[in-house]
């Protein structure tokens, strides 16, 4: 890991989120079986490790249940427990307060603090403020739930006011800080604000008892596994992720690729194909496959030969010549080809190629948008024809020989006024989508 990124305890993770940097708030929303203890004990795990203090606050379990969960981890010197838990859902009851007055809490090498009457919550912020104080900088957080403590405190309201309060604290002290919540248990609303406020949000699903992962945000960090599902299993209670194997067909790359290059988002091709745009990310990564009608259907709505799908995409790498006739046609979302056809001039399989572009513009067509989805630098040569082009609230007109450059100007209007077609030669520097 580089110098101020932190470790999950898991090098997958690190590698697809990026890492966690210094000062994350790491939202987690789970579903139930989706093992979030697991990842959670890794982060302790290397915390512990790199000589971090570790703070666990538990608002979900008996101390005893998450101590005998944690194994060796107990008797470690700079784990701190914060039970919430006995006081709290445990209502006082003798079968845990029993666990403090025989004395047992003492088997354990760790330090254990009993919160007194959690559901006050002055007095719980003033004991977290008061950890917080006393730990140094770089202490690792874990808060069990986000749906303990609403069930303790009654509304989400009172929890955001203790998230939006504690995030930036934590943010300042260097901390990394789990937060984990059961998604169905909240509103859409609270989750939306959560995520804005924190860092970086993962999401744990079970479908059809198959485990995915997804990097719902990273901020500041260069990743391109945001909202792609990983799928992964637990075996001898250690999480293994199940990535593609290179040797096999790899379809999903293949459909992600020419539905870049016809530039059509997911959600449009998921409307189209009659699925969710869930569906879509989980094929194209490889997660599912679509069935042999779905394939059908696909290679309809993108307009190729089913056997496109199949192709080996390397065999064309050799060649050094692309005739006229081979050129593959692209479909522009919601643009007649009546209006404005586009063609590509290269294969859409060239390792490191900026994707190229025959645009035609039909006699007398106005289009009040650009024909791309922009998603970074574009530039065009205008090889025949004139055209009309619209950025924020000035006309540019272009005509043959000229050149425009797109940084991250955004067209409102193209026109082409005259009885001729006007046709540009257009360079995407970036994916579109």
């Amino acid at each position: 890991m580089k110098n101020n990124h932190i470790s999950s305890g898991i090098s997958y993770l690190d590698k697809i989120s990026g890492g966690f940097l210094v000062g994350d708030n790491v939202i987690w929303r789970v579903e139930s079986g989706s093992f979030v203890e697991l990842f959670y004990l890794n982060f302790i795990k290397s915390s512990l490790r790199n000589k971090k203090k570790v703070v666990f606050i538990n608002f979900n379990s008996s101390p005893k249940t998450i101590l005998k969960r944690l194994g060796s981890l107990a008797h470690k010197k700079n784990f701190i427990l914060l039970d919430c838990f006995t006081s709290g859902k445990g209502e006082k009851s003798d079968l845990f307060t029993s666990f403090y007055e025989t004395g047992e809490v003492k088997k354990y090498g760790c330090k254990v603090i009993y919160v007194n009457e959690p559901a006050k919550i002055q007095k719980f912020i003033e004991v977290i403020n008061h950890i917080e104080e006393s730990c140094p900088k770089g202490t690792s957080y874990i808060i069990n739930s986000i749906t303990g403590i609403q069930d303790l405190w009654g509304s989400e309201k009172q929890v955001m006011k203790l998230f939006t309060h504690q995030c930036p604290r934590l943010y300042e002290l260097g901390t990394i800080a789990y937060w984990v919540m059961e998604k169905a248990a909240h509103t859409k609303g609270f989750r939306a604000n959560l995520s804005h406020i924190s860092q970086v949000v993962i999401d744990l699903s079970v479908q059809k008892d198959i485990c995915n992962l997804t990097i719902i945000k990273a901020d500041n960090r260069s990743t391109s596994e945001v909202m792609k599902p990983q799928q992964y299993k637990v075996v001898n209670s250690k999480i293994q992720f199940l990535t593609p194997k290179k040797d096999t067909l790899d379809i999903g790359t293949k459909i992600k690729r020419i539905r870049e290059n016809y530039a059509i988002s997911q959600v449009e091709l998921a409307r189209k194909m009659g699925v969710s745009p869930s569906t879509i990310s989980q094929v194209e990564s490889n997660i599912i496959s679509f069935s042999l009608t779905s394939i059908v259907r696909l290679a309809k709505v993108l307009d190729i030969p089913v056997g496109a799908l199949f192709e080996d995409g390397e065999k064309s790498t050799d060649k050094i010549i692309f005739q006229k006739a081979n050129r593959k046609p692209v479909n522009l979302t919601s643009i007649s080809r009546k209006k404005v056809s586009a063609e590509e001039l290269l294969p859409p399989n060239l390792t490191g190629a900026d994707n190229m572009y025959l645009i035609s513009f039909m006699p007398g067509v106005s289009i009040k948008r650009h024909f791309l989805i922009h998603k970074g630098e574009e530039m065009g040569y205008v090889v025949s024809g004139k055209l009309v082009v619209t950025t924020g609230e000035e006309a540019h007109v272009i005509q043959e020989g000229d050149s425009i450059l797109l940084r991250s100007e955004i067209p409102t209007d193209w026109e082409n006024r005259s009885d001729d077609i006007a046709t540009l030669i257009w360079i995407a520097r970036s994916k579109i989508f």
